[in-house]
Parts: structure tokens; C-alpha cells; sequence
């Protein structure tokens, strides 16, 4: 008898540690949620507290896209926190994290980069039923249950590009895809993009996709992955890089290996780089987005939602392309 009260009273003591463990847990993460970059909290009462998750700050196009958060979290006097992984090496672990954060915290709502789609989707999927808003801003998981996309119209970004690549090379195209880190392997928008691809090179020419390649964060890795494509596939014409590194390292190389001409860059995003490489014809064109529009239309898409609002599923926003035949937006 009094052994079986001593094992009631020792489950009862364990179950109240565990509890009192689990809590302390939920604190800890909730206080590491507030280590973030805090926009206009502490400064007057703010009408709702968002939550962004962004891959990194670093670069123009990320840093433009927090400026148009920003912009309309001034205007319309609400709190945004933005909350980015602690190393680029690992974001597969850190964002999962990140949004589980939001989630325990009970922010009014998430603006989500989405860089691996199949770990982020149950996440969405529980953030939202747990009363909490997820829109995601230029990457998508359209398959889950996130309350809008803003960004760009991933078909018709692929028909343009495979336009483009049809411009470089008007003799026949055999193109190389180096996607960046941020696309995941079976990422459906990368899927979308690629269609889009294949139904442009495919109207009545004999153009192919040749080789797909993914790099890694880094100048050094971009460099390798356009190695690897001029020595394992000489026949490529066209290469098209996802993000503006990639861009300057795949026509660095190209002039490297003196292969102006026979090979063509079609690139992402525009600086001074870029424009120098497009002048020296190693760019045949790039696709520009517009990040703090992007940032500005996700922001307001959540102060839509919280005020009951329509917010449409889908919110394109609209790029541009610069060809280096003129260097101006086409």
C-alpha cells in the first residue's frame, strides 16, 4: 500500500516538473521571439503586432522589401517585428523555428519567405488554424493554408524568361537553369516557373532545358555551379541564374573562360555590376522585381485581414526587364 502511494505521489511531483519545465520552454521562446528587430513598438500603442520572417537582410532585394514593410507599418501604426535565422547555413532548421515562434507568441499575423515548402507547410497549416494569419511574400506554398501570396506571377515569369532566352540565342537554345538555395527541390512555384519555361522554348523551335543546377549561398558556390555547367554541358547557350550573385558569378565566368557570345547570362535583379556586365555583353537581359512593393502590398494584405477586409489569394506584383541592347527597362 505504501508503495503505490509512493509511486502516485512521485507521478504527481514528475507531471508538475514537466509542466513547470514546458512553461519555462514556452518563456524562453517567446523571449528569444523578442530578440528580433522590433519596428515601432515602445514608440505609441501599436493597433496590431506582425511578425516578418525573412531568409537574411543582407542585399539589396531583402533590405528593400523590410523598407516597404516599414513604410506602411508607420502609416498605419501597427508593430512588425522582423525576425531573421541566426546562420544562412541552416535555414531548413531556423525558419520552421522562427515561425513556431510567431505562433507561440500570438502575433496578429505572419509575412513568411518561404524557403522549403514541404517543412513550412504543416507550420502555416498550424499557425493559421491556431487564429494567427500567414501571407507569404515573392515565395509560395500554395498548397497550404496561407491567406495570400504577394509577389510575382510564377507563370508568366517563366514564359518571359524563356522569351528572353529565345532572344539571346535565336539559333537555338540550350539552356541552363542555376536555381538558388531558396528554391526548394520540389518547391512548387519553381515547378510553375519551369513550365512556364518549357511551353515559351517549346513553340516550334528546337530549344531544350539541358542541365538544372542548385547553388548555395555564396559568391564561391555560384562560381563552382557555373563551372560545372561550361565543363559538363558545352553545348549550353543560355544560362539563367534566380538571384543577382548567381547573375555576377555565371557571367564572371563566362568571361573567364572566354565564352562571350557563344554563351548568354539571363540574369535577376539590377546594380552597378550588373549594368557593367550588360555593357560588356556577357547579360543579355535580367528580370527585375520590385521588393519594397512586394513588402508594402504583404504588410497591407495583413492589416487587411485583421480589419475583415477581401484579400485576394493572389497579389501579383509586376517587374520589369532590362535588355542590354539599350540598358533601359523594356
Amino acid at each position: 500500500m505504501e508503495k503505490k502511494r509512493f509511486v502516485e505521489i512521485f507521478i504527481v511531483i514528475t507531471s508538475i516538473l514537466f509542466m513547470l519545465s514546458a512553461a519555462q520552454s514556452v518563456r524562453l521562446i517567446i523571449r528569444e521571439a523578442r530578440q528580433g528587430d522590433e519596428y515601432l513598438a515602445g514608440v505609441r500603442p501599436a493597433r496590431y503586432h506582425f511578425m516578418v520572417i525573412l531568409p537574411t537582410v543582407e542585399g539589396d532585394f531583402f533590405q528593400e522589401m523590410w523598407e516597404g514593410i516599414q513604410e506602411v507599418a508607420q502609416e498605419q501604426e501597427v508593430g512588425v517585428e522582423l525576425q531573421v535565422p541566426r546562420s544562412t547555413l541552416d535555414l531548413r532548421g531556423d525558419i520552421p523555428e522562427l515561425l513556431e515562434i510567431a505562433r507561440l507568441s500570438q502575433v496578429d499575423g505572419v509575412a513568411l519567405y518561404v524557403t522549403n515548402e514541404d517543412d513550412l507547410k504543416p507550420l502555416i497549416n498550424r499557425t493559421d488554424l491556431s487564429g494567427i494569419p500567414v501571407i507569404t511574400l515573392e515565395s509560395d506554398a500554395p498548397m497550404s493554408r496561407r491567406s495570400s501570396f504577394i509577389g510575382s506571377n510564377s507563370f508568366e515569369l517563366g514564359q518571359e524568361i524563356g522569351r528572353l532566352m529565345q532572344g539571346a540565342q535565336p539559333m537555338g537554345v540550350r539552356a541552363a537553369l542555376l536555381k538558388s538555395e531558396y528554391y526548394s527541390d520540389r518547391a512548387s512555384q519553381w515547378s510553375i516557373i519551369k513550365y512556364g519555361i518549357i511551353t515559351s522554348l517549346t513553340s516550334g523551335r528546337d530549344d531544350r532545358i539541358t542541365a538544372e543546377l542548385k547553388s548555395q549561398i555564396g559568391v564561391l558556390n555560384a562560381e563552382e555551379k557555373a563551372r560545372q555547367i561550361l565543363f559538363l554541358y558545352p553545348e549550353v547557350s543560355v544560362i539563367f541564374c534566380t538571384s543577382l550573385v548567381d547573375t555576377i558569378s555565371a557571367a564572371n565566368v563566362v568571361a573567364e573562360f572566354r565564352r562571350a557570345g557563344e554563351v548568354k547570362i539571363i540574369g535577376y535583379g539590377y546594380n552597378q555590376d550588373i549594368r557593367q556586365l550588360m555593357d560588356e555583353g556577357y547579360i543579355y537581359g535580367t528580370l527585375v522585381r520590385d521588393p519594397k512593393a512586394i513588402g508594402r502590398s504583404g504588410l497591407e494584405a495583413l492589416v487587411g485581414i485583421r480589419t475583415n477586409k477581401y484579400v485576394p489569394s493572389f497579389i501579383y506584383i509586376p517587374g520589369e526587364v532590362i535588355l542590354a541592347a539599350n540598358n533601359e527597362t523594356d
